[in-house]
């Protein structure tokens, strides 16, 4: 089982691990990112890395069994692409919580099918949450909640099974009270 120095050292290994001043998706700034896409560009690395996420669930989830792994977003697609393909099953991404409707029709999952929500990098459980109430609406069981990167350094918590690779308590900081705009850096937005 990789540890979190391990998949770190992977990420530095592939220029995924970023210094500077980020414009995160959720608004805030950040000195430090987590390039997955730029990680998953390595399919030697990706596959890797996808070995040791499913291992990882396997571990924590008791009677592992999973009929589809679904990508909450186009970042995540490859990281959830290779999951899939290391456990046989199959993907699908979502970008809203609006295409939670589509499951049944597209992937003809029923009542009872497993799967499991992956994103690439979380932060929090607010995000996720939605697409969590809207699939176990539709009767499909979530094995698990997995990702590359848990940004919150553990504190993320959902009531189902959570899996991560690597956690790090990177600091993110609203605009108001950015060190980094204090110090005028130039802001890269991601």
């Amino acid at each position: 089982m990789l540890k979190d120095a391990q998949v770190l050292q992977i990420f530095k290994d592939t220029e995924s691990v970023l210094k500077g001043h980020f414009l995160l998706k959720s608004g805030r700034h950040a000195d430090t990112y987590l390039h997955c896409t730029t990680l998953f560009s390595y399919p030697n690395f990706s596959e890797k890395i996808a070995t040791f996420l499913v291992e990882k669930v396997q571990e924590k989830v008791k009677n592992f069994n999973c009929d589809v792994v679904l990508s909450l977003d186009a970042q995540s697609l490859v990281a959830g692409y290779e999951t899939a393909s290391v456990m046989g099953v199959r993907h699908f991404f979502l970008e809203k919580v609006s295409d939670v409707a589509k499951l049944n029709k597209i992937l003809n999952l029923d009542i009872g099918d497993k799967v499991i929500i992956l994103k690439d990098v979380i932060y929090s459980s607010t995000n996720i949450e939605p697409f969590v109430n809207k699939i176990k609406e539709l009767g499909i069981e979530i094995v698990a909640v997995a990702s590359i990167v848990d940004r919150s350094g553990g504190r993320v918590e959902f009531d189902i099974p959570f899996v991560t690779l690597l956690s790090m308590d990177i600091k993110s900081f609203a605009v108001d009270d950015c060190p980094l705009c204090k110090q005028n850096l130039p802001l890269t937005t991601l």
